[in-house]
């Protein structure tokens, strides 16, 4: 699971642990930091603040985390609402902004039209096929660019 760095200007400091011994800086109780992802009558996630990496003046940046969450792909409109005192109701939404998720998970898989399956031996053994997903290649550019390999052996 990766985290998305947002840099976000024209919004006072948030206060933070900017402690270097922290593994991270997280946003400290006297602030506030909300993130969602949300699409028109589709689906709204919420994004937390993994740690913020600095927080000057007017300028901040923050990285996000899911959590865990598993996001459609697709294009959502990102809002960010940052309230720099819990004490005030001053909030400040610097902008909304569209990001994509893009589904990137890859995968080969075996084609088994012949009842045998896709095992054998390293070499001699029967030809099987594989479909692969999610690889953006054109069929003349895929042998010139990829060489395939199982388990250190070259595929023909």
């Amino acid at each position: 699971q990766g985290r998305i760095t947002v840099v976000l200007d024209n919004v006072p400091p948030i206060s933070y642990n900017n402690n270097r011994a922290a593994s991270h800086g997280p946003v400290l109780p006297q602030s506030s930091v909300t993130i969602e992802f949300s699409q028109t009558g589709g689906q709204t996630y919420y994004g937390s603040v993994y740690r913020v990496i600095y927080s000057e003046a007017t300028q901040s940046m923050i990285e996000i985390s899911m959590g865990g969450q598993m996001i459609e792909p697709g294009t959502y409109q990102t809002l960010i609402t940052v309230q720099p005192s819990t004490q005030s109701s001053q909030v400040y939404q610097p902008s909304v902004f569209p990001m994509t998720f893009e589904n990137t998970d890859r995968k080969l898989v075996c084609v088994d039209q012949s009842g045998t399956g896709c095992t054998g031996p390293d070499t001699g053994g029967s030809s099987f096929q594989v479909t692969v997903t999610l690889l953006p290649l054109t069929a003349e550019s895929a042998s010139e660019l990829l060489k395939w390999e199982f388990g250190g052996i070259s595929a023909s």
